[in-house]
C-alpha cells in the first residue's frame, strides 16, 4: 500500500482484511476504497466487494442498508465474483452477531455465483430495498 496508495483493489482488500479480524480501522480504508471504484466502472466486482464488506461489518444501520441498495443494484447488473474466500467476513459476522446471518450467508452465494439472484427475495431485509425506492 506504500508503493501504491492509491490503488482501490488493494485498498479494498486491507479494509476486508482488517474488518475480518475485528479491526474497526478498516473502516477508514473502505470508504477510501469506495471513493476510488466509484470512478472506475471496470472494477464493479471490487467495488462489490467494498459494499459487502460494508454490509458485513458497519454498525451503522443506514450505512448497512445504503450499502445493500448499492450491492442490489451490482447484481442486477449481473456483476459477480465466483471463488470469492469471504469465510473470514462471515465468521467476524458470526461473532458481532451480525442481525441477517442467514440472508448474508446466501447473499455470499449469490456473489459466488453460486445461487440465483432470486434466491435474495424471501429475505425481508431484501423486500425492503425496493419498499424504500416505492
Amino acid at each position: 500500500m506504500e508503493i501504491e496508495p492509491d490503488d482501490a483493489n488493494q485498498i479494498g482488500n486491507y479494509a476486508g482484511f482488517l474488518l475480518a479480524w475485528g479491526n474497526e480501522k478498516g473502516n477508514e480504508f473502505l470508504s477510501k476504497a469506495i471513493k476510488f471504484l466509484k470512478k472506475d466502472l471496470e472494477l464493479k466486482t471490487s467495488l462489490l466487494e467494498c459494499y459487502f464488506y460494508q454490509f458485513a461489518h458497519s454498525k451503522d444501520v443506514e450505512l448497512k442498508m445504503k450499502s445493500l441498495e448499492e450491492i442490489k443494484i451490482l447484481l442486477e447488473e449481473n456483476v459477480r465474483s465466483p471463488n470469492w474466500d469471504l469465510s473470514l467476513n462471515l465468521e467476524r459476522a458470526i461473532k458481532d452477531k451480525h442481525p441477517h446471518l442467514n440472508f448474508l450467508k446466501k447473499l455470499i452465494k449469490v456473489i459466488n455465483d453460486e445461487l440465483e439472484l432470486k434466491e435474495l427475495k424471501r429475505f425481508k431485509i431484501w423486500q425492503k430495498i425496493d419498499e424504500n425506492k416505492s
